[in-house]
């Protein structure tokens, strides 16, 4: 499958979205490069993980087997890392919760459904917009193989 480009309307996060790449299905016909070693190490260990405990589990077990096998191969990672949402200049109370950043600058969110869509990946590009990360994963290990979308956001507008 070819990259393709999401285009959305009005919003942050949609704006985000026009200048966001985003590579799917890649664990069947297009494996990360041995260029960009960063997301290639954090899908290897998440395929361990995914080998190892199968489908069906619960996200949280999933995120703590993650931890683990992030150590075990030497990831630098920070877990539940706190991404605030403003608003016209403005800082609102709530925030979101970033599942792990890895290597200080590669946002990893984790699922464990049967199916990711449009919701999934909206949360994702909701954290590159919020965040001066250009780099993101989505993980899903609901399915009977590993299942992951790299999403990479370019041209950062002030």
């Amino acid at each position: 499958m070819a990259p393709q480009y999401l285009a959305l309307r009005e919003s942050a996060h949609q704006r985000a979205a026009s200048r966001l790449l985003l590579q799917g299905d890649m664990d069947r016909a297009h494996p990360p490069t041995s260029g960009d070693s960063r997301t290639f190490a954090i899908i290897g260990a998440a395929m361990e993980v995914h080998r190892t405990l199968g489908c069906g589990l619960l996200e949280s077990l999933y995120r703590d087997a993650l931890c683990i096998e992030f150590e075990l191969r030497h990831i630098p990672f920070a877990t539940e890392v706190a991404c605030a949402v403003d608003y016209k200049g403005h800082r609102l109370r709530g925030h979101y919760r970033i599942d792990f950043v890895c290597f200080s600058d590669v946002i990893v969110e984790v699922k464990a459904r049967s199916a990711t869509g449009a919701a999934e990946q909206a949360q994702v590009i909701n954290y590159l917009a919020a965040t001066s990360h250009e780099t993101a994963l989505l993980l899903n290990f609901g399915g009977p193989r590993l299942d992951y979308r790299r999403f990479i956001l370019s041209g950062r507008q002030p």
